[in-house]
């Protein structure tokens, strides 16, 4: 037992992030642009906006401009940017349950999406512009 003891004690001394993730959520998000394209990314409990917005921009090819977007949370008709410390499984976890013809219908009304943020530059509306065609 004395050797059992010491071998947690050394693992949570070692490697302290096996012992403090182990209640880490963790799902599949998919992040939209404006035309309905997304992409999809694992996301844990501790990814924040500007962490989901830099890994969506990465993958459309923006990933250089990642810090000129804002995350949205859009449940059916209420739009709101998110601040880029929000916590995204957090927020997603507040989404109504919206029950339809075909049984849970949520993703259809709610969504994250990624969209320029007020004031960036021509260059960046752009290239997103380019990027939504």
């Amino acid at each position: 037992q004395l050797i059992f003891l010491f071998f947690i004690i050394s693992i949570n001394y070692l490697f302290p992030s096996i012992i403090a993730n182990k209640n880490l959520e963790q799902e599949v998000l998919r992040v939209f642009i404006k035309n309905g394209s997304y992409k999809s990314l694992m996301v844990n409990s501790t990814h924040k906006a500007g962490d989901v917005c830099a890994m969506t921009a990465e993958k459309f090819g923006l990933g250089e401009y990642s810090d000129s977007f804002d995350l949205v949370d859009k449940q059916k008709k209420n739009i709101r940017r998110l601040d880029p410390n929000a916590n995204v499984l957090k927020i997603k976890s507040t989404w109504p349950l919206i029950l339809g013809k075909h049984g849970n219908e949520t993703d259809k009304h709610c969504k994250f999406i990624m969209v320029p943020k007020r004031g960036t530059s021509e260059q960046i509306q752009r290239l997103y512009r380019k990027v939504n065609k």
